[in-house]
């Protein structure tokens, strides 16, 4: 009863800003450097990444936790 949302790079994935209707979540974020693991992208729902400004591409996992479950508890769409 729970969507896996993974937070990633990569041009195809969802930007957090379009991301609604979640109920009941579960998020899974992975080390700066080398990210989350095919086996655990294989295993989320969604494929969630946080817009930057240019020249910037991560963030540690501390900063990231706090914008996705913000934006996620909220339902907030920018």
């Amino acid at each position: 009863g729970f969507a896996v949302v993974a937070t990633c790079l990569g041009e195809d994935n969802i930007s957090l800003c379009e991301v609604a209707g979640i109920e009941k979540g579960l998020v899974i974020f992975g080390p700066e450097n080398d990210g989350l693991t095919p086996e655990w992208l294989n295993l989320s729902d969604l494929k969630v990444k946080i817009p930057m400004a240019n020249g910037m591409d991560s963030l540690n996992v501390t900063a990231c936790a706090a914008i996705v479950l913000y934006q996620l508890s909220t339902g907030i769409r920018t």
